[in-house]
């Protein structure tokens, strides 16, 4: 079903609506959304059966985004949303953190914007290299998706590559500015893709795999940590995280006892279940 055939839905005055909330309505699709509610700040589409949030272009305002329980298997781009600051996309269907973009608009500025690495990494993967200000995401939630790995995989869908490239990035290099990560109850089993993300304060990846916690090298300001109900051998003997005030090891099957540690006057409960 097209969210505009909603039974119980009744178009606002164009450029009216700021929230939007279209859950628990079979949807099928987004087109024309943001046509109409261009001025759309958060929108909610829980529990319906996107494959795509495509449609949503003319959303430029947009801050928040929940799209849980879903039919998503990548996720979506961000240049059309350069206020954005917190996407929700629990419960759908992602194995890889797949993102489709086209090099199209980005392909005329290449010339003069070539001197940053950044904007290089960008390109190269087909996506417009913005400034920090259009990727400044700071909050993903990706809890009880079936995500193998942390890496960002681009694919170039432009004219200009009619064989679709892709390229490998690090999450950092793409959200800069990400606060909170949640990514509870999937399949990783390291966490590779993670280093660099200097903004990270919160991370959850309770109920993997994870058999270390390697991977958290740059992630300076992390403060809280929760990797309990995995299958870690041993205590992490060194993280390097001069700012971690909660560490959560509970329910981890291999670890046997229970320690804790004091740093500075902060502690750090590190449980674990025997």
């Amino acid at each position: 079903m097209s969210w505009q055939r909603c039974g119980r839905w009744k178009p606002p005055a164009k450029r009216a609506c700021m929230k939007l909330d279209l859950s628990l309505e079979q949807l099928l699709d987004l087109q024309g959304l943001g046509q109409l509610c261009p001025q759309l700040t958060g929108l909610a589409v829980n529990m319906n059966k996107l494959s795509s949030l495509e449609g949503l272009a003319g959303c430029q305002q947009l801050q928040q985004l929940s799209a849980k329980d879903n039919a998503l298997t990548e996720l979506p781009t961000l240049a059309s949303h350069p206020q954005l600051r917190s996407l929700l996309l629990d419960s759908n269907h992602m194995k890889q953190l797949n993102v489709a973009g086209s090099s199209s608009s980005s392909s005329s500025s290449s010339s003069s914007s070539s001197s940053s690495s950044s904007s290089s990494r960008s390109l190269s993967c087909g996506i417009r290299s913005p400034g920090p200000e259009q990727h400044s995401l700071q909050e993903l939630s990706l809890a009880a998706n079936q995500l193998t790995s942390l890496l960002i995989s681009c694919r170039d869908t432009s004219r200009h590559h009619p064989q679709q490239q892709s390229s490998t990035l690090q999450l950092s290099s793409w959200l800069v500015c990400l606060q909170v990560l949640r990514l509870p109850g999937n399949q990783l089993r390291d966490l590779a893709g993670l280093q660099g993300c200097s903004s990270l304060r919160q991370l959850d990846v309770s109920r993997n795999k994870l058999t270390c916690l390697l991977g958290l090298a740059g992630c300076n300001l992390l403060q809280r940590l929760d990797a309990s109900g995995n299958c870690l051998s041993s205590f992490p003997a060194s993280l390097q995280l001069p700012l971690l005030q909660q560490l959560d090891l509970r329910y981890s099957s291999k670890i046997i006892h229970s320690r804790a540690l004091v740093r500075d006057s902060r502690s750090i409960s590190c449980q674990a279940a025997t």
